[in-house]
């Protein structure tokens, strides 16, 4: 059976839509008093949810971008310092005397009710953001999969043989487990760990919705795409030349022609790249 990719081949200008660290961490030095501590957590997820908006926000404006779904990460929780008063006592004993220094938290009165006052909240430290859009009518791009990976990846895929194999292949790693994995090179990894490469390919079997940039793709992760490609279609965008076992069906948006060995592949993706330095064919908005 001949499998089926379609390539979408371009230049750099590739719509990026992974951001990281955008919004540093914020410090605010405005006191005031809260309940109780339990609410750190509750005003993590807070944080997490604003920095999502905004950027959803920021991206409509984008000409060309349809619907956005943020995934923010977060390092730590929201940490409070509370004010505090330094207070200062004389013991005398005898002939000599000592002082001693006691830092006492202030509370305030809120209606009969007892709170912390707080000096300043410091907002826990954003470790990265994944944006996923929709550009080009029902077309998802993404850019940046192996940081989407980091943060999407489900355990159950690692029950998956096919999963196991490609790791097993492309990494020469063992899976044990959904989150440790033996390599040769690293011991024991955790699922962040695996190269590019197998995160795209993994991608591709578990989230087939998306369009994929295989630039983390070497040659050894070819026959696993054609593998992949059995039982489904795939459009992704290629920046390199990668090498396939012929025969295969790949289709190059850029000119509309089909292609079925490696001899007709790579001029078809020279003469793609040509037409568009040119300026004869326009990509499409997804790009």
């Amino acid at each position: 059976m001949k499998t089926k990719i379609v390539i979408a081949v371009g230049l750099a200008g590739i719509l990026l839509i992974f951001v990281s660290e955008m919004f540093p961490a914020k410090n605010t030095a405005e006191s005031k008093s809260i309940p109780t501590e339990s609410v750190a957590t509750d005003d993590t997820d807070s944080y997490k949810k604003q920095i999502e908006k905004e950027l959803k926000d920021v991206l409509s404006e984008v000409r060309g971008v349809g619907e956005c779904e943020v995934m923010v990460t977060v390092e730590g929780t929201t940490e409070y310092v509370y004010a505090e008063n330094l207070t200062k006592s004389t013991d005398n004993n005898g002939d000599r005397t000592s002082d001693r220094y006691e830092n006492e938290i202030v509370i305030t009165d809120n209606d009969g009710k007892k709170e912390a006052l707080v000096r300043k909240i410091i907002k826990p430290q954003i470790c990265g953001v994944v944006i996923v859009c929709e550009g080009g009518g029902d077309i998802k791009v993404m850019t940046d999969a192996p940081d989407y990976f980091d943060v999407a990846f489900r355990p159950e895929w690692f029950e998956d043989d096919l999963v196991k194999k490609m790791i097993k292949d492309v990494d020469k790693s063992e899976v044990i487990g959904p989150y440790l994995i033996i390599s040769p090179v690293l011991g024991p990894i955790a699922p962040t760990y695996l190269s590019g490469g197998v995160k795209v390919l993994i991608l591709l079997l578990k989230e087939p919705k998306f369009i994929y940039n295989l630039s983390n793709c070497g040659d050894n992760c070819a026959k696993w795409i054609l593998e992949i490609c059995k039982d489904r279609d795939i459009i992704a965008y290629l920046e390199h030349v990668m090498h396939f076992k012929d025969p295969f069906d790949i289709k190059v948006l850029n000119t509309g022609n089909v292609v079925h060995r490696m001899q007709d592949l790579i001029p078809e993706l020279r003469e793609s790249n040509n037409l568009v330095e040119a300026g004869k064919i326009q990509e499409p908005e997804w790009f």
